[in-house]
C-alpha cells in the first residue's frame, strides 16, 4: 500500500502514530505490514520462479494447456514441489497468458420425464 511505504518512509521525521492519524489508517494494519514485508518479498520471488516454469510448460504445449492442466503437468514433475491450480491461475493470470482455445461446450440432456400415472399402475 502507498500510504503504508509514505508512513515507513517518514517514519524518523515524524511519529507513527500523528502520520497514522492523519492518513486514517489503524496503526495495527501498519505495523502488521511492517512485519508481513519480508514474507511478501518472499512470496514474489516464488511466484516468478513458478512463472517462470509456468511460461515454460504453456510454451511447450503451444498455449494450448489451460491452468488445470499445467498445474498436472507441473505436479507430475518430480523436482517440483505440489501446486494448485488457483495458484498457477493466478500467476497466469498475472502473466498475461491465456489458453488459446476454449474447451467445447458439454451438452447436458434432460432424462425423459414419465408422465403422472394413476395408484396401482406400474411403469413400463
Amino acid at each position: 500500500m502507498i500510504r503504508f511505504q509514505f508512513v515507513y518512509d517518514h517514519r524518523t521525521e515524524y511519529s507513527v502514530k500523528r502520520m497514522c492519524k492523519v492518513l486514517k489508517l489503524n496503526r495495527s494494519s501498519f505495523y502488521k505490514w511492517v512485519n508481513t514485508r519480508e514474507k511478501r518479498r518472499l512470496k514474489m520471488c516464488s511466484d516468478a520462479l513458478i512463472g517462470a516454469k509456468i511460461k515454460a510448460a504453456f510454451d511447450d504445449e503451444h498455449g494450448l494447456y489451460g491452468s488445470k492442466r499445467i498445474a498436472a503437468s507441473l505436479n507430475s514433475d518430480r523436482d517440483f514441489g505440489p501446486i494448485n491450480h488457483k495458484k498457477v491461475a493466478r500467476i497466469m493470470k498475472s502473466m498475461g497468458l491465456q489458453r488459446l482455445y476454449q474447451a467445447a461446450p458439454m451438452h447436458h440432456y434432460q432424462a425423459q420425464a414419465w408422465p403422472p400415472c394413476h395408484a396401482g399402475f406400474a411403469r413400463p
